[in-house]
This record gives structure tokens, C-alpha cells and sequence, in this order.
């Protein structure tokens, strides 16, 4: 039986859609969500598929390069690179 455990954290960051001609080819700011799921088969001596604050503090230590930033080409990198299973989501700020 998988056991599954999943983080999401939220940081705030700006791009726009070069060569679309609308307001959003300008700079504007979303709320973007990030997941991780970690999956496994077994559980440790207490129970634990792993330890929820580790994987929330390498979370965060990978967002803090996102949060309030300028991400429009790390986005183009992301999309190329990343396997399918793995989505961004936005939502917009207010």
C-alpha cells in the first residue's frame, strides 16, 4: 500500500507573455501554489513516511529564489524541462 504526504507553500511573483498583445504582455503579479508529493511503501519505526517540517523547510529553501520575483524566463525553463506530473498554478493576486 503507497502512503502518500503532500506540501504545498505559496510565494508571490510577477512575469509577463512576451510577444502577446494584451495586458498581460506587461509586468503583472500571480500567487503561485507548488506542490510536492512524496510516495512511499513504508512508514518508519514511529510511523512517519518522512518527516512533514523537512520536507516544508527544503521547500521553502527552494521558493525563497521565487518569492517576489521576476519569473517569466525561469517559467520557459521550467515548462521545458519538467515532467508532465509536475504542475504550477496560479491564481491572481489582489
Amino acid at each position: 500500500m503507497p502512503y502518500y504526504l503532500t506540501v504545498s507553500q505559496n510565494f508571490e511573483a510577477a512575469h509577463y507573455l512576451s510577444g502577446y498583445s494584451g495586458n498581460c504582455a506587461n509586468i503583472h503579479g500571480h500567487t503561485w501554489k507548488v506542490e510536492v508529493t512524496i510516495v512511499g511503501s513504508q512508514l518508519d519505526s514511529i510511523g512517519m513516511l518522512v518527516d512533514f517540517r523537512d520536507i516544508r523547510r527544503e521547500l521553502a529553501a527552494v521558493l525563497v529564489q521565487f518569492d517576489h520575483a521576476l519569473i517569466t524566463k525561469l517559467l520557459l525553463l521550467i515548462r521545458s524541462t519538467l515532467p508532465q506530473k509536475i504542475w504550477l498554478s496560479s491564481s491572481t493576486s489582489i
